[in-house]
């Protein structure tokens, strides 16, 4: 409703298009959204809520938001057939003791390095792009003393020969030995594991695998998620870690 108003008030049929789920305005020339200035990244098949879309949001932000933000930075957040499948955190409640817990960077889908919080270091972007079936972002940030996490995504576009799928890579450099955990934070529910991939397991709806390539332990551990303000409950956090 607020982007129909918006579509009003600014003379912006696409607004209107997106606000009405495609019933009013005009759909947007274009399918992925670049917000350089701000570091916001969003990779897409469709603009309405459609049951067969893919949505991927990277956040590659570029400027720290105070108490408000999160230690979040390349995070991804991944809606995929009518359902979130790796859902924020959530704010749960200010001046909780627990407020600190997800607001940290292990809460979030992204990389921690030895089970610490990330910096508040802004994100470098190296690149975006936007092609008919490809969508690739290229971004780092210095977010652990001494060391550099660079984040690539590229999202292979549904076609009669794929389903469609997004290829995390995370390259860490720096110097040390440390533990490196790349977290993907599923929705509440039920989940099956096998040897180097977990996947929901929704009855109906979308469902996600995670499979992690190369070397590194794959397992399922737990995390919160918020329900309502200060309201919580337990998820599956699937870890990809890897020592060296």
């Amino acid at each position: 409703s607020i982007l129909t108003r918006g579509g009003a008030l600014f003379h912006r049929p696409d607004m209107t298009f997106v606000g009405s789920n495609g019933e009013d305005g005009e759909r947007p020339a274009y399918l992925d959204t670049q917000l350089p200035a701000t570091g916001y990244f969003v990779m897409r098949t469709s603009w309405t809520d459609d049951r067969d879309g893919l949505y991927l949001c990277f956040d590659a932000a570029r400027h720290w938001g105070g108490g408000h933000q999160h230690y979040d930075a390349l995070g991804i957040i991944l809606y995929a057939h009518g359902r979130t499948l790796t859902p924020d955190a959530g704010p749960f409640a200010y001046g909780s003791p627990l407020r600190g817990k997800f607001q940290s960077t292990a809460f979030h889908s992204t990389v921690t390095v030895d089970e610490g919080n990330q910096s508040t270091a802004a994100c470098k972007v190296h690149t975006v792009q936007s092609l008919p079936n490809l969508s690739f972002a290229d971004a780092e940030q210095a977010g652990y003393k001494g060391i550099i996490h660079r984040r690539q995504i590229l999202f292979v576009r549904p076609s009669s020969a794929t389903a469609g799928y997004f290829l995390v890579v995370d390259r860490i450099t720096g110097t040390g030995e440390h533990t490196l955990d790349a977290h993907f934070h599923l929705p509440a529910g039920p989940t099956q594991a096998a040897v180097h991939e977990v996947r929901t397991d929704f009855p109906t709806g979308g469902n996600l695998l995670v499979r992690g390539l190369g070397e590194g332990t794959l397992d399922v551990g737990s995390s919160l998620i918020t329900t309502g303000y200060g309201k919580k409950t337990d998820r599956p956090d699937v870890r990809f870690r890897r020592t060296g």
